[in-house]
């Protein structure tokens, strides 16, 4: 994975903004933010994703002295398609995932998912309320959002395609998730646990997907 990082604040000790503006790159300290992972470090080495960076930042200073901010920009950028798929494919992100009652009541429920080239697929039991509104009406919102500041989120709408796979399928399937979610001693007995007789196989085409990073700017 390639993260593109970008200069998200600057900040030094010390002297009133307007002096500590007018240092060079080689006396300030930066803050980096990968626009992909949403995390910010005050080196690229820091960062929790291993992202790398092209970019030389001033030297940075430890983080426990006391800092003043001299500037901040944090901009809110929407993502592209191909970086919408990766957001959705990082770390072990919970998808929200909503959807209407017979009642026109909206219904909104936590799933594991992984993505399967431009589908969005998760599982749920027929008997399920989520399983149940799903063979009746198809049409979900997908919300999955990063939580650690300067925050960012990708939605995915469309129509989903809800099917009874085989055993061997659902036994499949329940285990590629489960590998993004639980430790590994635990994949084996969460697979089995999930794939039982009920369980449907739901995927959601990425026909409408949109995503922004930096929303605290």
């Amino acid at each position: 994975m390639t993260h593109i990082l970008y200069p998200a604040a600057h900040w030094c000790e010390g002297p009133p903004p307007n002096k500590a503006l007018q240092r060079t790159s080689a006396e300030r300290g930066f803050l980096w933010h990968c626009r992909l992972c949403g995390r910010l470090a005050h080196q690229s080495a820091q960062l929790p994703c291993g992202g790398t960076n092209s970019l030389t930042p001033g030297p940075a200073l430890a983080a426990e002295r006391s800092i003043r901010w001299t500037a901040t920009s944090f901009p809110m950028t929407r993502l592209t398609t191909a970086e919408c798929r990766e957001f959705l494919a990082h770390g072990s992100r919970t998808a929200k995932l909503a959807t209407v009652r017979k009642d026109g009541r909206p219904h909104v429920a936590p799933v594991w998912f992984v993505l399967d080239r431009d589908d969005v697929v998760f599982m749920t039991h027929e008997s399920s309320l989520k399983g149940k509104i799903l063979q009746r009406d198809p049409r979900v919102m997908i919300s999955v959002d990063d939580e650690a500041f300067p925050y960012g989120f990708v939605r995915v709408e469309g129509v989903a395609n809800v099917d009874r796979p085989t055993q061997a399928d659902l036994l499949l399937w329940s285990r590629r998730i489960a590998a993004r979610y639980v430790p590994s001693d635990y994949v084996d007995s969460t697979a089995e646990r999930n794939s039982v007789e009920g369980e449907l196989l739901v995927r959601v085409p990425m026909s409408k997907v949109s995503g922004m990073r930096g929303v605290a700017a």
